[in-house]
């Protein structure tokens, strides 16, 4: 009875505030923060083209117009061993592509290539690697029966079995795409529809784990492992993913070698998406490699193998 009285009273108290109580506008100050260059450009071996965005940071609490984000105007260079190999143009005014077209090969493994960015409202960035060298791949298999995850569901799995060089750290990476034809239809002499196949389509598909727990999920659908457990030693690379052992599929498997920052960003990146949606959640921040600046320059070097 005494607790029912003192509810009763809160209640009247609040009944009682003035109309504005619960609409209260509080006057919150914005955390600081420095306007800075965000780029984010990842190259590889079989690059046709060569692609950065530049655009840059605002506040958490300020409203951005459309189109705010780009920057106009900015120098973009990439150099090799120190020296300038390309420059790279913005698409157009209004977007944040800067592009190199890659007419020859762009990226040599272990040679160092940095991309550097400047503009006269913001501190000069750059970001510097060396790109990987090639992993030596002797197999690569679909295996339609890989088990099962945590709630029962089937699993298959696509196997890489590769040669880890000894004496440095090594970061791989594998990517799967299922392989759908397009199809079109035409009409044949007698005015019969047929189905002709016009090319193919590749898809990604989001891996859920490895047979390995030391493999990590990776942002972009991939799945990436250091070879600190099996450094100069043969080792084989399983992707798990949900059940493909119905039909005949066919899958493209980009086996990748990859260097530390792309491999630490790839694994922060996709923490940060998984966790984003969960209020209560530990903040994850995003590794950056840029210096004066946000973002990523990461390289690999890229091998695809077809299985079905």
């Amino acid at each position: 009875m005494r607790n029912f009285f003192i509810l009763l009273i809160i209640s009247i108290g609040f009944a009682s505030c003035d109309d504005n109580f619960l609409s209260q506008t509080l006057e919150i100050d914005p955390p600081p923060y420095e306007k800075q260059l965000v780029l984010h450009g990842f190259g590889n071996n079989l690059d046709s083209v060569f692609r950065i965005t530049l655009t840059q940071n605002f506040g958490i609490l300020e409203t951005v117009p459309d189109g705010a984000w780009v920057v106009q105007g900015s120098t973009v260079e990439l150099l090799e061993n120190g020296q300038k190999k390309a420059n790279l143009t913005q698409d157009d005014p209004g977007k944040a592509w800067y592009t190199a077209p890659a007419l020859t090969e762009l990226f040599v493994s272990g040679n160092v290539y940095e991309i550097r960015a400047s503009h006269p409202d913001f501190n000069t960035v750059n970001a510097a690697q060396m790109m990987p060298f090639p992993v030596q791949v002797d197999s690569a298999r679909f295996r339609p029966n890989a088990g099962v995850d945590t709630d029962g569901s089937k699993l298959s799995a696509v196997e890489v079995f590769l040669q880890d060089p000894p004496g440095i750290e090594n970061f791989y990476e594998i990517r799967i795409a299922i392989v759908d034809p397009v199809l079109k239809y035409i009409q044949d002499g007698n005015g019969n529809y047929v189905i002709d196949t016009i090319g193919y389509q590749e898809y990604l598909i989001d891996p859920v784990n490895s047979e390995d727990p030391n493999a990590i999920l990776t942002y972009g659908s991939g799945i990436a492992i250091s070879d600190r457990f099996f450094d100069g030693k043969a080792y084989k690379f399983s992707a798990r993913m949900y059940d493909y052992s119905y039909g005949n599929h066919q899958f493209r498997v980009h086996v990748r070698a990859i260097s530390e920052e792309s491999y630490l960003w790839g694994v922060s990146a996709q923490l940060k998406y998984d966790t984003e949606d969960f209020p209560f959640a530990d903040p994850v921040t995003t590794y950056t490699n840029l210096n004066n600046g946000i973002g990523i320059f990461g390289l690999a070097h890229e091998q695809v193998f077809t299985v079905q």
